[in-house]
């Protein structure tokens, strides 16, 4: 995620996404549009070009459609969390909030559902990349480059959770939201509090992507998730991160 602090200096065009869905005509024109935008695009249609591709090219990004021949998107996506935290953003016409969630669990930053206005997910991608740079750029002083809790640890200058002395991998809106509550801890977040802080997105109706968000951050930092010591639930308004004694 390094390097995206060089792109970012370079302009847009530096930033590479990779698309993979098997519409083609639907991803030319997602594709004409993001190139016109300044997006590096590569467009791949199944999911073995798919995992070469990712493979060979490093992208900074991707928009991963969820019906995949060969490989599909749920599987491509459980494939690529385990050696790297690249964003992603699923792109599905599966609207049912429970085909969602599936995403959101495997490890997605962000989903929309089809049909899907170009200009939203521009929004989106801009604000993910944005958000991923503005995290390595970030220079902490040395007594607070790392938060530090009973069983955990956060590094802000390489962008890593180590819990128990191990480093474990987290999406860019996981990281985003542990360092949010570390940050203030004892502060209450509403749901749209914190949908917005990772999304920046206007909410009309409860949506249930902060909630897989916990769900895995407490699989990640708590000792017995099922029963959270550091991310407590506060019922009818959001989220408090305590510090246990």
């Amino acid at each position: 995620m390094v390097c995206l602090v060089l792109k970012q200096l370079c302009g847009a065009m530096q930033y590479s996404i990779l698309m993979i869905e098997d519409d083609e005509f639907l991803a030319q024109q997602v594709g004409r549009f993001l190139e016109q935008s300044g997006y590096q695009v590569n467009l791949v249609f199944d999911g073995q070009q798919a995992l070469a591709s990712f493979n060979t090219n490093a992208p900074d990004l991707i928009l991963l459609d969820w019906m995949l021949p060969e490989i599909s998107g749920i599987d491509l996506c459980r494939e690529i969390r385990k050696t790297s935290t690249v964003p992603i953003i699923m792109l599905t016409a599966k609207g049912e909030e429970s085909d969602k969630i599936i995403g959101l669990e495997l490890g997605a930053d962000d989903y929309m559902t089809k049909p899907y206005s170009l200009k939203e997910l521009l929004a989106r991608i801009r604000r993910i990349l944005r958000r991923v740079t503005e995290a390595e750029q970030q220079v902490a002083p040395i007594e607070t480059e790392r938060l530090k809790f009973p069983h955990f640890e956060l590094d802000e200058s390489t962008h890593r959770l180590i819990v128990n002395g191990q480093p474990l991998e987290t999406t860019c809106s996981e990281f985003d939201l542990l360092r949010l509550f570390c940050r203030q801890p004892g502060r209450v977040f509403s749901r749209d509090d914190l949908l917005s802080h990772i999304s920046g997105k206007e909410h009309g109706a409860f949506d249930r992507s902060v909630d897989m968000h916990i769900s895995n951050l407490r699989k990640k930092i708590e000792p017995a998730p099922k029963k959270p010591v550091y991310l407590k639930t506060v019922w009818g308004v959001g989220y408090r991160f305590e510090i246990p004694t």
